[in-house]
């Protein structure tokens, strides 16, 4: 009798292995405990290496004075000095300038005007609304807009060395002069993001966003790509007050408003259709200036301090903060020196003028770190690669269900999780068949390690949601974790070689529409998989049909 259950079981398992099991929309609870076991070890003939560039990032910050405003196209920025219209937040190349310029994707054209924009704001969301800074961004794009306040609360807490904005008396202000030059742009469309994507990347931008970890990588480059600026000279003041309680029923931000456009001593002249930089430039309040004693009598303090860019360099930082009705700031000397162009330097962002890096890559996965980085999260280290197969067996389900599936997820180098498969079990028996199954199969594939734990596969999208808010006083509010970003990726076995010119190695499951990118041989053996992948048939395709592929990066 006995031997007659052992006989059917091996069957069973040897019927269960035959089967091919498709990915469900299963919805998996969070796991009360967890354990591990290792069901293979790693080959040690597969060298494990996690990160090897082929070049080395030379900071190029010496040669960027050597580089003409055209060139400055295609380049890295970040968000860190503010304003952010300044050099100092330009990176590393991006989109290699020569192919693009031969391309007749890069043109400068006159921009000659003088432009004055000032605004007053009482909170952040009102900076953010009022300096209209996200309008830089390419349009449909889903991030975090918060990130363009970071720069501007650590500048402004800089220079006036306090905490702002913390109650309903306090009010900041800016107000920017352009003197407008040349105007500088990088074609940019669906069809030449796509070219730029597959023939005018940088070499070294390539090998960095790959092989580099995404920190890493973020540090260097930032977040962002300036397809579009203005040349010329600007002046920016900085406006700090505390309004008097005495007028605390009028708008702060409307006081503000007045006090700035007062302040200013400069018009919009032209001389033609050239900027008359004769003009005079001042900034500060005096006791002739219109209404200033009544303007006065509304603030029990107001500083400012002022940069300018470009020109001379009469105030290449921002200096310390002065009294706006006390210290006034002369700046027509600056402005006539305007009229070298080689003093112009790139002093405004135009609208849509910075594509995220994000949307210069083909693979999901590494858009998504980049993205993450962006809004300043954080990311995990690299690790070793391995088969996880999630086995919920004694985990029960909300409803006190027990759970039917199995997983199979690729725990990639950037520490995601890749689900490759499930498997339905309904009883011990198969439960035990389907673990048996699973670890064969992949063990064909992968000579990395394979474990089986009933530990939650957790990416580093995975975090605390926020409480609902709905809980009555004195009750706990409960937090849940869940996935941002659930990938689920091709069936190795389904796939088929494409090597690409640059050397980029494609496994594409050309009838699902979905693969992985392998940018360097070396991962072939950080993930054990070359022999695997050499025994795999190619495939020979329209590199632009990439762009139908929904892809992962290894």
């Amino acid at each position: 009798m006995k031997s007659v259950k052992l006989l059917l079981a091996f069957s069973f398992i040897l019927y269960a292995c035959s089967d091919e099991y498709e990915i469900d929309d299963i919805v998996i609870t969070n796991n009360v405990a967890s354990s591990t076991v290792i069901l293979q070890e790693r080959d040690p003939s597969f060298p494990l290496i996690l990160s090897k560039t082929k070049t080395k990032l030379k900071d190029d910050m010496l040669t960027r004075a050597a580089l003409s405003h055209e060139e400055y196209l295609g380049r890295s920025f970040h968000l860190e000095n503010y304003p952010y219209d300044d050099e100092m937040n330009l990176g590393y190349p991006v989109v290699d300038f020569l192919k693009a310029d031969e391309k007749g994707y890069i043109t400068s054209h006159s921009a000659s005007r003088s432009i004055t924009n000032y605004f007053a704001f009482s909170d952040y969301d009102h900076y953010l609304e009022k300096s209209k800074v996200t309008n830089t961004v390419t349009s449909g794009f889903k991030l975090d807009l918060g990130i363009f306040s970071f720069g501007h609360k650590k500048t402004m807490t800089e220079v006036f060395e306090s905490s702002l904005l913390m109650n309903n008396t306090q009010v900041a202000g800016e107000a920017d002069i352009y003197i407008q030059s040349k105007l500088h742009e990088l074609q940019y469309s669906s069809i030449i993001r796509k070219n730029i994507i597959l023939y005018y990347l940088n070499d070294v931008f390539k090998d960095e966003i790959y092989n580099t970890h995404t920190s890493e990588f973020y540090k260097n480059y930032g977040g962002f790509v300036l397809k579009k600026f203005i040349t010329g000279g600007r002046a920016t003041a900085l406006y700090y007050g505390e309004i008097n309680e005495s007028y605390a029923f009028e708008s702060t931000e409307k006081i503000m408003n007045e006090t700035i456009d007062v302040g200013i001593k400069y018009k919009d002249q032209l001389d033609g259709d050239s900027i008359n930089l004769s003009a005079d430039l001042e900034f500060g309040i005096s006791d002739n200036d219109g209404n200033s004693k009544e303007i006065s009598k509304k603030f029990t303090s107001l500083n400012y301090s002022v940069q300018t860019v470009g020109g001379i360099p009469v105030y290449p930082a921002f200096p310390s903060p002065k009294d706006l009705f006390e210290f006034k700031i002369d700046l027509s000397g600056w402005l006539s020196s305007l009229s070298d162009p080689s003093n112009h330097a790139l002093i405004r962002i135009y609208d849509e003028g910075l594509v995220p890096i994000s949307d210069l890559v083909l693979e999901e996965n590494v858009a998504d770190r980049i993205n993450f980085c962006i809004e300043g999260k954080e990311l995990r280290e690299l690790c070793e690669p391995e088969i996880c197969i999630y086995d919920p067996e004694k985990m029960l389900r909300a409803e006190g269900e027990p759970p039917t599936r199995i997983f199979v997820y690729l725990h990639t180098r950037n520490n995601e999780y890749i689900l490759l498969e499930s498997m339905p079990y309904e009883n011990s028996l198969q439960h035990t068949s389907a673990i048996y199954c699973l670890q064969m199969k992949y063990a064909k594939i992968f000579k990395s390690r394979i474990v089986t734990t009933t530990k939650k596969p957790v990416s580093d999208f995975y975090y605390e949601s926020p409480s609902w808010g709905l809980a009555k006083e004195g009750e706990m509010v409960f937090t849940f974790p869940y996935i941002v970003y659930d990938y689920r990726g091709a069936k190795i076995e389904d796939c088929k070689v494409y090597k690409a010119v640059d050397g980029t190695i494609y496994l594409l499951d050309t009838e699902k529409k979905n693969g992985y990118s392998i940018y360097s041989d070396y991962l072939l053996d950080t993930y054990a998989i070359r022999d695997y992948v050499n025994a795999l048939p190619t495939v020979d395709i329209n590199v632009e049909s990439l762009f139908d592929y929904k892809i992962l990066a290894l």
